[in-house]
């Protein structure tokens, strides 16, 4: 006897899609058992944002099974600036806040686990870290002390190849 089998997305947004299916992926999907009581499952797509996607199966009368799969960032395509910008330090010494960037995917996921250089234009300073690694929030954070001369002073923040961002501080005398 052949058996309907229903696979139905039931978190992280994701979507299947069937042989059997004629027009566009779907959340759910019933697929008949063949002779040997098999069924061919369903192309499962994750969602789009981080985090946990659960499938639902299930069949006739048997209690119904789950599979799971963890939804991760995907390369970053987006870094941007969020804190840090336009301060104003004395010579010499370390910025009342650090500089952080934030690294996003595509879908506007945080990007965990990616290094970014902080590079001081010549005589701007340094910074600590000059390479930080982003967070599970996506940022990445360095503390700037500022160079010896007085005046403007930048600051690079990159990510090759999706780009870089520029900071910019004042020091003044103590």
């Amino acid at each position: 006897a052949f058996t309907t089998v229903e696979f139905l997305v039931e978190a992280g947004g994701g979507s299947l899609s069937h042989e059997g299916n004629s027009g566009p992926v779907v959340s759910s999907v019933s697929v008949e058992t063949d002779e040997n009581g098999e069924a061919e499952p369903p192309a499962w797509t994750l969602g789009t944002v981080s985090g946990p996607n659960r499938l639902r199966v299930s069949a006739g009368e048997a209690p119904p099974a789950f599979v799971t799969a963890e939804g991760v960032a995907g390369p970053v395509a987006f870094l941007g600036k969020t804190a840090g910008d336009g301060q104003t330090g004395t010579v010499s010494g370390p910025l009342p806040s650090p500089l952080v960037v934030l690294l996003r995917d595509g879908f506007g996921n945080p990007v965990p686990a990616v290094q970014v250089e902080f590079a001081p234009t010549p005589g701007s300073g340094s910074t600590n870290p000059a390479v930080a690694v982003s967070q599970s929030d996506g940022r990445a954070s360095a503390q700037w002390t500022l160079g010896p001369a007085l005046g403007p002073h930048e600051l690079t923040a990159s990510y090759p190849p999706t780009g870089i961002v520029i900071f910019g501080a004042t020091a003044q005398a103590p």
